[in-house]
């Protein structure tokens, strides 16, 4: 479960990096992306290379859904000496999965990063 919140905050970095070179843009300002807190980079920064909104409020979406079973259960786990059920677990990595191909869906149209697109939805193995 905690795994399953680093994998996202490793693709959502990985993901800026790959922007940046493919999109053009500053490096310089690549670094002050890379240092901010995980909550501005998916709250403030991420939503700009996006078509949709980014609500995480929403459990109806993917991202509600990875914020409420992935986020907060790794903070109360973290925090609070939660101890994960196998169900939560397994609902942190299914929503991870789902909120990863929703952000690969979301991104916005550009030919020289449209491969991310189709990178972006594999399918979860059982």
């Amino acid at each position: 479960m905690i795994a399953a919140c680093t994998a996202t905050e490793v693709f959502i970095n990985t993901l800026f990096r790959v922007l940046w070179v493919y999109l053009e843009r500053d490096p310089e300002k690549l670094k002050g992306i890379l240092t901010a807190g995980f909550k501005n980079q998916l709250t403030d920064l991420l939503p700009k290379f996006l078509d949709e909104s980014l609500d995480l409020k929403d459990q109806s979406l993917p991202p509600g859904r990875w914020h409420a079973e992935c986020y907060l259960l790794r903070n109360r786990v973290v925090h609070e000496g939660h101890k994960a059920t196998a169900g939560e677990a397994y609902d942190s990595k299914v929503a991870t999965g789902d909120f990863v191909r929703w952000i690969g869906k979301a991104l916005s149209p550009d030919p020289r990063t449209d491969w991310i697109k189709t990178l972006s939805q594999f399918e979860r193995q059982p």
